[in-house]
């Protein structure tokens, strides 16, 4: 569905109306042909037609557009000439004028009348470049809820969401309820970003923290993401392979929600670390201890494999990582968490 505009140029005095642009087709037509018989079949008019509009623009103006000559057909006069070529610039300048406010009317009349597409559900675990996304308004087309990952898995399984976003750490494996989405028949397994993830230190690490063993060392107060959530679940793992308990580190039971609140915690000094994306710490005054890579990737049901608002949103999300520290574009496959190859 498109819009066509035809701009139009009427001369009026008391008692006559010209045409203009109609006017100048036929004097550039007897300008091609050098007759007014000529002219008149080449527009589809009869002769009776073409001759009276000239006579009646002749009467109108004060002064004939055309001379015939005897023998030599006809030409335009020079007061025929400048009509034809005023015109034109006219017509020119008119349609460039009204295509340059095209596009703004059309997008609006669209908006208003054409059929929409409804908005599809996108349902993600908290990430510091798709929450941006939602701030800046970039997910048009998107119903965006930022949720738990376990929450999130469910509602694309029972049909309230149709994409979401997770993020799965490097070597680490999948919960159990994420097995599912590994059958290619039925879901879309999308690796998006790969996400710097370590430790969160005080600026110049006083402490001289550079590994997950040196959080058994006394008096390091370590701040710890709430139970189930991704990156302590990453941690645990990790306290486990350093075989590091639990108790050893002064501060495992204190949580908060967010990985803008533990790396706040630690910016503040209520805190000496935390384990977070690097981005999380982005504009704080604190440095970063590199542990590990967290892939983040998008989940969908197969029947929106080509879909263009799902590769949209890829685009997306992979333009804006450019804005955040710690992230790069993950190539295509590359989930290499514990069963959840995404090849």
């Amino acid at each position: 569905m498109s819009l066509y505009v035809q701009p139009a140029a009427n001369w009026q005095t008391n008692d006559t109306n010209l045409d203009l642009p109609a006017l100048a087709r036929i004097l550039s037509a007897i300008a091609d042909s050098g007759t007014v018989r000529a002219a008149a079949d080449a527009l589809g008019l009869s002769y009776r037609t073409v001759w009276g509009r000239l006579e009646n623009a002749a009467d109108t103006l004060g002064q004939p557009l055309i001379v015939k000559n005897r023998g030599r057909g006809s030409q335009l006069t020079p007061a025929g000439r400048e009509l034809l070529e005023l015109t034109q610039e006219f017509e020119e300048r008119l349609r460039q004028a009204v295509q340059s406010e095209v596009p703004l009317f059309q997008q609006r009349f669209s908006r208003l009348f054409e059929a929409r597409t409804p908005a599809l559900n996108l349902a993600y675990n908290y990430d510091p470049v798709l929450e941006a996304c939602q701030h800046q308004g970039q997910l048009e087309g998107w119903q965006a809820t930022c949720m738990g990952a376990r929450k999130a898995v469910e509602a694309l399984l029972d049909g309230r969401a149709d994409v979401v976003g997770l993020h799965c750490p490097e070597g680490l494996s999948w919960p159990s309820q994420w097995q599912v989405l590994k059958n290619q028949d039925d879901y879309l397994l999308i690796p998006i970003l790969v996400r710097e993830v370590g430790l969160i230190v005080a600026k110049g690490n006083p402490l001289g923290i550079h590994a997950i063993t040196d959080l058994a060392r006394a008096p390091i107060r370590f701040i710890n993401r709430q139970r189930k959530a991704g990156m302590r679940r990453w941690f645990d793992a990790l306290l486990e392979q350093a075989n590091v308990l639990p108790e050893q580190v002064t501060g495992y039971n204190r949580e908060e929600f967010t990985q803008t609140a533990v790396a706040t915690a630690v910016a503040a000094g209520s805190a000496d670390t935390c384990f977070t994306p690097r981005a999380a710490a982005s504009g704080l005054n604190v440095d970063f201890v590199p542990v590990g890579l967290d892939y983040y990737f998008l989940a969908a049901r197969t029947d929106l494999k080509e879909h263009p608002r799902l590769g949209d949103l890829q685009r997306l999300l992979a333009s804006e990582a450019d804005n955040h520290a710690g992230y790069r574009p993950a190539a295509s496959g590359a989930l290499t968490a514990a069963d959840g190859r995404a090849d």
